[in-house]
């Protein structure tokens, strides 16, 4: 069924749609969204009229219309001169030559005290004199924030991720932030691919800016991931960062990395050792020995201690996976996989019996391995116990939990 915001092929012009379709329709959030987000006021905002993709007073025109006409995409004002324009862009490219050419359309209509803003969804978009620039990302989250008392604000923040999620799939955001990281709600209405790929896109832009996680890790801020986020029929997507290992690599591969899984039950944060993994810090947790390892492995749980303190319901885990590739791009036959409780290879306390062995075959498997072996540490966190996964808290825990890996990584470089 088509949304009840898609009245034009254009982007942008779906997208102000869609704001002020629900700004006409809930005047109190039209009054919030003049004071909070355009920094003014207005005492009757149900006095306000609204005109998208045309002048004010007047009629309707097509998008090829509207271009020739120079017309701005959204007006906001009344009949005593109160004016704000917006002109809206998501990948497009702002001009003087338009803006300048909005001013004069404004003056010709009547406004001469007219306020001017842009929405970008670029966060390097150029800035000009006499307009004030919004962004989408922004007016999403307030949106979101409005969606409990405003049944619109929540239809309009809808369509944004909706909107964003296409544009991603089609490969035509580019840079662009239409929405912003609110936590991870893939889940909530049955899994869905195009969603869970647009989380992560977002989350791993925010990881990217964790200062913490380059002080710690070596995090490379610079490397941007995966080339392309497939997963459509595995129920799960995921993501990397990567670790300045301090000795030359090829690729990501060739050493540990943070890798940020987002699967139809769960979220986690995993430090991974791939089966690439370079000779040098191969043998450096070799090295170690299986004592060694242990060492670290407990050194581990125990700088999860306060993690866990803040999501008692998020699962240290460990993870052994030996796969084959019948070619480079299909899914892979699992041929084996081990995962458990961290807390079970240690007398901690804990409700989970201790079994060592688990940890010890892990090891084993490593030290001697003959087939395309990886394994992973870190944490998991389930959907259905670990309400922290649907805010923006969500990714200090990921940072945390990674954070807490250090030991290992250190002992492999």
């Amino acid at each position: 069924m088509r949304n009840i915001f898609d009245n034009y092929s254009q982007a942008e012009n779906q997208l102000t749609h869609a704001l002020f379709t629900a700004l006409d329709n809930d005047r109190n959030l039209l009054g919030s969204f003049v004071k909070d987000i355009c920094g003014s006021k207005h005492p009757k905002p149900y006095k306000l009229h609204l005109s998208v993709q045309r002048y004010p007073y007047s009629n309707h025109y097509d998008e090829i219309e509207i271009d020739d006409r120079n017309i701005p995409d959204a007006w906001i004002f009344d009949d005593e001169g109160f004016t704000l324009v917006f002109e809206a862009k998501i990948t497009a490219t702002l001009t003087q030559i338009q803006l300048v050419g909005h001013q004069r359309v404004s003056a010709k209509q009547g406004f001469d005290d007219a306020t001017f803003f842009t929405i970008v969804a670029d966060s390097n978009a150029k800035s000009f004199d006499s307009w004030s620039e919004l962004k989408w990302s922004n007016i999403y989250l307030w949106l979101r924030d409005k969606s409990n008392s405003s049944t619109w604000a929540k239809h309009a923040a809808e369509y944004f991720e909706i909107l964003e999620a296409r544009m991603l799939e089609h490969g035509k955001l580019g840079n662009a932030e239409i929405t912003a990281f609110d936590g991870f709600s893939s889940h909530d209405d049955g899994y869905s691919y195009l969603v869970a790929k647009s989380e992560l896109r977002k989350a791993m832009q925010e990881l990217r800016k964790d200062k913490d996680l380059v002080t710690a890790l070596g995090m490379d801020p610079s490397n941007l991931g995966r080339g392309a986020i497939t997963g459509k029929s595995e129920q799960r997507v995921w993501d990397y960062l990567a670790i300045n290992s301090g000795f030359d690599t090829a690729n990501f591969t060739d050493f540990m990395h943070l890798t940020l899984g987002l699967h139809f039950d769960g979220v986690e944060a995993m430090v991974t050792v791939p089966n690439g993994f370079a000779t040098q810090p191969k043998n450096a947790l070799k090295a170690l020995g299986l004592d060694g390892f242990r060492d670290i492995c407990f050194q581990i749980l125990e700088n999860l201690k306060p993690l866990l303190d803040d999501e008692p319901n998020a699962v240290p885990t460990m993870r052994s996976v030996q796969r084959r590739y019948p070619s480079q791009r299909s899914i892979p036959f699992l041929d084996a996989e081990l995962e458990f409780d961290l807390r079970t290879a240690f007398n901690t306390g804990h409700s989970a019996k201790h079994q060592p062995q688990w940890l010890d075959a892990l090891y084993d498997v490593f030290a001697n391995k003959r087939s395309n072996y990886q394994f992973q540490v870190g944490v998991v966190f389930k959907h259905n116990s670990c309400e922290s996964m649907k805010f923006t808290k969500s990714l200090k825990l990921l940072a945390k939990s990674w954070i807490a890996c250090e030991p290992l990584i250190s002992a492999a470089k």
